[in-house]
C-alpha cells in the first residue's frame, strides 16, 4: 500500500504505515491559499470520491495560508507523487530569426534585405544588401545600421545560426498499472500561460518562481494591396510568450508499474496559428 500526495509525504510525519485496511487517515497540508485550492479542486472529484478519498478546506487565515485535510483509507488506494523538472534546452534557430537581443534590434526590412541577398548573392557581387537607408522617416539609425551589417558580415563568413535557451517543464510520476491516469484537462498542442500551468500541474513555489512570465504581444505588418488600386495597407498579428502543452507519455517502469509524463515547452505562439492561450 502506498499513500502519497504533492509535498504530503513532507507534512505526514509519525504515520503508521502497516494500519489495518478499512481505517482511515487524515493528513493535513498547509500552504499558500491559491496552491491549496488548487489541490483542492484536483482531488475534489467523483474519481477520488470513489477511491474512498475525501478533502475539505479550512479557508485562509491571517497569514494568508489555508488548510487541506486529506482522508485517505487505507488498503490498495494510491495518490502519486509528482516529481518537477525545469531545464533550459538548447535549440539552434536561423540567426536572423534568433530571439537574440542584438538580432532583435535588426529591423524587419533589413532582416528582409539580408535574406534577399542570400537568395541571390551574385546579383550584388562585393555591395552590401539594400538596407533600408535614405531620408525615409522609418529609416535605419546609425546603430541599427551597424547592426545589420555586422550581422550581414557574419553570414557571409558562414555563420547560419545562433544558440538560444528555451525553458521546457517536465512533471513526472510513478504508479501503479492500475492507477486511472485522470484525463487531461486540456489537449496536447494547447497553449497555456504560466499563471494558468502554475495552477493546472500545481506547480510547487521553488519551481514556480524560476518559470518566466507570460505576455502578450503585437506586431504590424505592411504590404502594398494591389487588387485594385495600390493601397498600403497594415495587419497588426498577435502573440503570446507561453507554453505549449507537449503531450502524455506513458511508460513501463519494473515492479509492474508505469511512469507518466507530460511536458510544456516555453515559445512564442502566434494566435493566428495556435489562438489564444488558456
Amino acid at each position: 500500500m502506498i499513500i502519497q500526495g504533492p509535498n504530503i509525504q513532507q507534512q505526514a510525519t509519525g504515520l503508521d504505515f502497516s494500519p489495518q485496511k478499512g481505517t482511515t487517515q487524515t493528513i493535513p497540508y498547509e500552504g499558500v491559499y491559491s496552491a491549496v485550492l488548487a489541490m483542492y479542486n484536483t482531488w475534489n472529484t467523483p474519481h477520488y470520491a470513489a477511491l474512498g478519498i475525501s478533502v475539505s478546506l479550512k479557508p485562509a487565515n491571517e497569514n494568508g495560508t489555508a488548510i487541506l485535510l486529506v482522508t485517505i483509507p487505507y488498503g490498495d488506494t494510491e495518490i502519486p507523487v509528482p516529481t518537477y523538472n525545469l531545464v533550459d534546452v538548447r535549440n539552434e534557430k536561423h540567426i536572423l530569426q534568433s530571439t537574440i537581443a542584438t538580432i532583435q534590434a535588426i529591423t524587419h526590412k533589413d532582416k528582409l534585405a539580408i535574406e534577399q541577398y542570400f537568395k541571390k548573392p551574385e546579383a550584388y557581387l562585393d555591395n552590401m544588401p539594400a538596407l533600408n537607408t535614405g531620408a525615409s522617416p522609418d529609416a535605419d539609425t546609425a546603430d541599427q545600421f551597424a547592426t545589420a551589417i555586422a550581422c550581414w558580415l557574419l553570414m557571409k563568413d558562414g555563420l547560419k545560426s545562433a544558440l538560444v535557451f528555451q525553458p521546457v517543464l517536465r512533471k513526472t510520476y510513478v504508479c501503479s498499472k492500475q492507477f486511472q491516469i485522470p484525463v487531461p484537462s486540456i489537449a496536447s498542442g494547447a497553449i497555456v500561460t504560466t499563471g494558468t500551468l502554475i495552477g493546472l500541474e500545481q506547480i510547487p513555489p521553488d519551481k514556480a518562481t524560476l518559470m518566466p512570465q507570460s505576455f502578450h504581444a503585437t506586431k504590424n505588418y505592411t504590404y502594398t494591396d494591389t487588387r485594385v488600386v495600390s493601397t498600403t495597407t497594415t495587419v497588426t498579428l498577435h502573440f503570446n510568450y507561453a507554453w505549449m502543452k507537449a503531450g502524455y507519455s506513458v511508460d513501463d517502469v519494473a515492479y509492474n508499474r508505469q511512469q507518466v509524463s507530460v511536458e510544456y515547452h516555453w515559445g512564442l505562439w502566434p494566435e493566428f496559428l495556435y489562438g489564444q492561450p488558456f
